[in-house]
């Protein structure tokens, strides 16, 4: 119940524009593993890997660490939710001079294509979902922090092989 009051207050608080966020430029590579750390027993739990991959690249993009983190942190651990053991959670970082692109893409369940459209609504929750104490918050929460650093968000699933979610940052 605590987590739930944060999180609503938290939502209330950036669809109110009432956030003073941070912004620093530093490397999104910090920030993932700032967001995966507290996932990392999870994924043991269930046997999963978790891999980073990207080519070079400075990978600095001005944002809130924070914020940012716990967006990402939502998505990676709606992969370890929706994966089953032994599963797999890969990160691909790309960039270019107008954009850097992070990846967040699991070989679990994958989602319905009619459902695709709605996961991003506040208090969604898929019908057929395993996880029925979801309140469907996380990743409406995750695409309004994403918006604020000026970023969008994607994704793509194919129903029992694969979902992935497509972050694109402008520089």
């Amino acid at each position: 119940m605590d987590w739930l009051t944060i999180t609503l207050l938290k939502y209330a608080r950036l669809e109110g524009d009432v956030i003073d966020y941070k912004m620093e430029d530093i490397s999104i590579l910090d920030t993932i593993s700032e967001a995966i750390a507290p996932l990392k027993i999870k994924a043991e739990e269930k046997n999963q890997n978790i891999n980073i991959n990207y080519e070079n690249g400075s990978f600095i993009l001005r944002h809130d660490r924070k914020w940012l983190s716990e967006a990402l942190s939502n998505i990676i651990k709606n992969g370890i939710e929706h994966t089953d053991n032994c599963g797999k959670i890969e990160i691909l970082i790309r960039e270019s001079p107008i954009y850097l692109e992070v990846e967040i893409k699991d070989n679990g369940e994958g989602i319905e294509e009619d459902k695709l459209k709605k996961i991003f609504e506040r208090f969604y929750k898929n019908s057929s979902e395993k996880k029925p104490k979801s309140i469907g918050i996380g990743l409406a929460l995750s695409k309004s922090i994403i918006e604020k650093h000026n970023g969008s968000i994607k994704v793509k699933s194919k129903l029992g092989e694969w979902t992935s979610f497509i972050i694109t940052f402008i520089k």
